[in-house]
């Protein structure tokens, strides 16, 4: 028989890869679980309420009550409206804390050793998404294929802001005007409260192959990001584990539960942003990763899942093509204005002639200065033309042109404007 001091039952914190602190429960003793230090179980967990839940022994049997907590208290997945009683071996979840019931420490269930090469908990191939053509799985690949789904998302749904936002962004005039297209679709498909976009400072030198370097710090900027919540616009980063991960493999990354995740969970921004799932999807066109989409969930009861990271990586595809067609646009432009600096001449002379060449030389010559210059020649030998290309060769090229037929003009009048 057990005296008033021995416990009846325990507490215990469930990790990703085992168990962490234990709490015995004594009965007679009534304890309360939450943030504030007064507590009986003091829980390190933002998402708790300063009380949150309170746990007492009757009748031979441990009930639990929530304190009104904000987030609830769930027990096997089920919300606790009142009070309830616990068995053995029940789930007890309070934010992103993860707490067994048993009565006897030989209760605890054994975890199972990960698989060798075990990482986050979900990853997914750019191509394996219902969205995109799938690419045939490799052989020896160990990525998970995760089965397409009918739950929140309805496969027309998610097609028709795909097709919007293609002919959104194919009217975007630059990369900045993408940013909130590709997040406005994000947050209207995907429960997530915040979405960024990071870039390469250098567009030429976005990682390529396939195992890329994971970037340095300073490689990957901020494009832009957005809140669910308007009045909120700050952003943290998160975890440079995550986006250093999906850099190297260049795979989206699915965390459906942060606090569980041995790789996650002792990640500081992760911690500091609160972040109870994340998605990470990089930004690919062909072999080169130009960026990544981060989106997270602060919330505990709405975990992103496996059609969330669909979408996402249907989402990138596309930005990534795009984004490489307005780099394409943009080099040759480029490549057209240094071609024209390099002729210095803005012309509808036509040949290949000596002649027409030395007349092309030296309008370069005198294109660039603010001397008057006077074109003679014989009748219909093209002196309007050199002079058009005078001037559209010059730094007034932005001004008129004006053209007078001189022969018109009254032989004093001429004298006097000459």
């Amino acid at each position: 028989m057990k005296d008033a001091t021995t416990p009846s039952g325990y507490l215990v914190i469930r990790l990703a890869d085992g168990f962490g602190d234990v709490f015995p429960l004594i009965p007679g003793k009534r304890y309360t679980l939450g943030r504030a230090a007064t507590n009986s179980i003091v829980l390190k967990d933002d998402l708790c309420s300063r009380e949150h839940a309170e746990i007492s022994y009757r009748d031979g049997a441990w009930y639990i009550r929530d304190l009104q907590s904000l987030n609830g208290t769930r027990v096997n997945g089920v919300k606790v409206e009142s009070e309830l009683s616990l068995s053995p071996q029940d789930e007890v979840d309070l934010g992103r804390t993860h707490l067994l019931f048993v009565e006897e420490m030989d209760q605890l269930p054994e975890i199972p050793e990960p698989a060798p090469g075990e990482s986050v908990a979900i990853k997914k191939r750019l191509g394996q998404t219902r969205f995109l053509t799938p690419i045939p799985a490799e052989p020896g690949d160990a990525t998970e294929a995760i089965p397409a789904q009918t739950g929140r998302h309805a496969l027309s749904r998610d097609l028709s802001l795909l097709y919007r936002l293609a002919l959104d962004m194919g009217s975007a005039a630059s990369e900045e005007d993408l940013y909130p297209l590709v997040m406005g679709v994000l947050l209207e498909a995907i429960p997530a409260e915040v979405c960024a976009i990071l870039r390469f400072t250098d567009p030429a030198g976005a990682v390529s192959g396939s195992r890329a370097k994971a970037p340095r710090s300073e490689e990957l900027i901020l494009a832009a990001h957005r809140h669910r919540d308007p009045s909120r616009q700050s952003y943290t980063r998160v975890s440079e584990y995550v986006s250093n991960e999906v850099v190297a493999t260049r795979e989206a990354i699915l965390a459906e539960d942060v606090a569980r995740d041995r790789y996650l969970r002792n990640r500081e921004s992760l911690s500091e942003i609160g972040a109870t799932s994340l998605i990470c999807a990089p930004i690919i066109f062909g072999d080169r990763v130009l960026g990544l989409i981060h989106l997270y969930c602060t919330d505990p009861h709405k975990a992103l899942n496996a059609e969330d990271l669909e979408f996402s990586v249907a989402v990138a595809k596309q930005l990534g093509t795009v984004i490489h067609q307005m780099q394409r646009q943009t080099s040759l432009a480029n490549q057209n204005v240094n071609l024209r600096d390099q002729l210095k001449v803005e012309s509808e002379l036509v040949g290949n002639s000596p002649a027409i060449k030395n007349v092309e030389k030296q309008i370069g010559l005198v294109a660039g200065t603010n001397a008057t210059c006077l074109i003679r020649g014989e009748s219909g030998v093209g002196k309007e033309l050199v002079a058009r290309a005078i001037h559209f060769s010059s730094p007034r090229r932005d001004g008129p042109f004006v053209c007078l037929n001189c022969a018109a003009l009254t032989e004093t009048l001429l004298e006097s404007e000459l």
